[in-house]
């Protein structure tokens, strides 16, 4: 019998288009859930980044309030 011409199963489809097939779809779903997670890591990082600065901004305004007054971008 022809291989992948059988009447049963998968409605005539050749193996190499199934894994063809699955290998697009594993591939498609691979690189989106690599996108979400970079994105998930850059977004933490950014935020904690965000944070400190905001940490570190207020423990330097309460120490040296005299400098705010020189600050370009004031709050």
């Amino acid at each position: 019998m022809i291989r992948g011409a059988s009447s049963e199963g998968r409605a005539g489809m050749s193996d190499e288009a199934v894994v063809g097939m699955l290998y697009s779809l594993f591939t498609g779903v691979g690189i989106i859930v690599f996108l979400f997670v970079s994105f998930f890591f850059y977004h933490r990082r950014v935020v904690g980044r965000r944070q400190r600065e905001m940490e570190y901004r207020d423990y330097c305004e309460r120490m040296r309030p005299d400098l705010l007054r020189f600050r370009s971008n004031p709050r």
